[in-house]
C-alpha cells in the first residue's frame, strides 16, 4: 500500500503535469452593483482547489458556473465581488483554475510552505498570511469582507488518510482565519469516500468541533458537500452572498468569568428590587 508521503509525491507530479493552456480567466469581477465603488459591500474571495486526479470533474463544473454566478449575482444588497481561482500546486487545463497557488502567493510577496496538491489547510494559512491578495474596500465607509474557499475530497494535508497532521494543519488555518477576520468555506467533493474528510473540512470552516485534541471555532463560513447533481452557480452565489453578509459568529464565544456572573446576578437583583419599590409606591 502506498503511504501518505508516496501519495503526496504522486499527486504533486500529476498536478505539475496538468497543462496550463486553455481559458485564462483566473480573476473574475462582478455583482449586482454597477461597479466596485457603488457597491454597499465589496468582497474579495479566493478559491483554491485540490489538483489531484479525483478533482477534475469539480474543477470543470465550478469553472463553468463561475462567470455566470458572479456576473448574475443576486444578493440582498448591492455587492461587488472580486474572485480569484487557483489550483493547489498545479492547474486545471481549460478552466478558471489556471494559476497555481505557488505563483499567486509568491507573486503577491508571500511565502509558500505547502508542498502537496492536497494541502487544503496549509494553502489557506499561506493565503491568509499574504495580505496583498486582499485589496480592501474601494471607497471610504464601504463594507468589506474577505473569504477563502478550499475545495477537496480527502484530508486537509497530503490527502488521505485523515490523521493528526490534518487536524494540526486544520487548526492552524482555522485560528489564522479567525484572527484575520477571514471567512472560510469548504467544498467537499465525493463525500463519504474518504473517512474523516467531511469532519475535517467542516471543522475548518464551521468550527464547533474537537478533532485531534484541537478545538475548532466558527470562521463565519460553512461547509458544502457536492456531487453530480449540485447546482454550482447557486452554491457559488450562496457563498459570495454569505461573505458579503459577514457570515455568522466569528471566533470563540466568550464565556463570562465568575466575577462577571456575579455582576450580572447583582444587576438583576437590583432591577428586581427597583420594580418592587416602584410597585409599592404606586400601591
Amino acid at each position: 500500500m502506498i503511504g501518505k508521503k508516496g501519495r503526496a509525491l504522486i499527486a504533486g507530479l500529476l498536478a505539475v503535469s496538468v497543462a496550463t493552456s486553455g481559458v485564462q480567466a483566473s480573476s473574475l469581477t462582478g455583482g449586482n452593483a454597477s461597479g466596485p465603488t457603488t457597491a454597499a459591500t465589496l468582497v474579495d474571495i479566493l478559491f483554491a482547489i485540490d489538483t489531484s486526479g479525483s478533482m477534475g470533474t469539480d474543477a470543470t463544473a465550478i469553472s463553468n458556473a463561475a462567470a455566470s454566478a458572479i456576473t448574475n449575482l443576486n444578493c440582498p444588497e448591492p455587492v461587488w465581488a472580486r474572485a480569484r481561482f487557483m489550483g493547489i500546486r498545479g492547474t486545471w487545463s481549460g478552466t478558471v483554475f489556471d494559476e497555481t497557488s505557488d505563483s499567486v502567493i509568491t507573486g503577491a510577496g508571500g511565502t509558500v510552505t505547502h508542498d502537496s496538491s492536497e494541502d487544503n489547510a496549509p494553502v489557506v494559512t499561506n493565503l491568509i498570511a499574504t495580505p496583498a491578495l486582499f485589496a480592501g474596500p474601494a471607497v471610504a465607509g464601504q463594507r468589506y469582507f474577505k473569504g477563502i474557499v478550499t475545495i477537496g475530497d480527502e484530508g486537509l494535508e497530503n490527502g488521505s488518510p485523515v490523521d493528526q497532521a490534518d487536524y494540526d494543519a486544520g487548526k492552524t488555518a482555522n485560528a489564522a482565519a479567525i484572527s484575520s477576520n477571514t471567512l472560510i468555506f469548504s467544498i467537499i467533493s465525493n463525500p463519504g469516500t474518504y473517512p474523516g474528510a467531511i469532519e475535517a473540512f467542516t471543522a475548518l470552516a464551521e468550527g464547533n468541533a474537537t478533532l485531534g485534541g484541537h478545538q475548532f471555532f466558527p470562521t463565519g463560513g460553512f461547509a458544502l458537500q457536492v456531487g453530480s447533481g449540485t447546482n454550482f452557480q447557486t452554491e457559488l452565489q450562496r457563498i459570495i452572498c454569505a461573505t458579503a453578509g459577514g457570515g455568522g459568529t466569528t471566533g470563540p464565544v466568550e464565556v463570562p468569568t465568575l466575577s462577571e456572573w456575579m455582576l450580572i446576578v447583582l444587576s438583576l437583583m437590583l432591577a428586581a428590587s427597583a420594580m418592587v419599590y416602584v410597585r409599592r409606591r404606586r400601591g
